[in-house]
């Protein structure tokens, strides 16, 4: 499947991303009540466990970044690969998650 790489982004990488929010989708990979406490602004909230049945709602043509919690979470690179899987050709992972995003004193909503 060449061409459906998943892009690993750097906290700098997605502010620059997040400048052209038409550009992006950034998919919160967490469970619900974790977005509700805090998240990347714009976000939205789909958890891993519904990325497949919510894929058909996103913008194919948009690229599409997933991020979690950070550390030790998976939610957000399992979310990637659904994606990838499901004929997205733009999809990047922010692994730092809401922890290095939060830490790097970055705006949170």
């Amino acid at each position: 499947m060449a061409g459906n790489r998943i892009n690993i982004l750097g906290t700098d990488e997605l502010k620059e991303r997040l400048s052209d929010p038409k550009k992006v989708i950034i998919v919160d990979a967490r469970d619900e009540e974790d977005y509700k406490k805090m998240h990347i602004p714009g976000a939205i909230s789909i958890p891993v466990y519904d990325i497949d049945k919510m894929s058909d709602t996103l913008d194919k043509d948009k690229e599409v970044i997933t991020y979690c919690s950070g550390g030790m979470c998976d939610a957000s690179t399992d979310a990637a690969n659904i994606l990838t899987k499901k004929g997205f050709k733009n999809v990047s992972e922010y692994k730092g998650g809401i922890q290095d995003w939060f830490a790097g004193n970055n705006p949170t909503e």
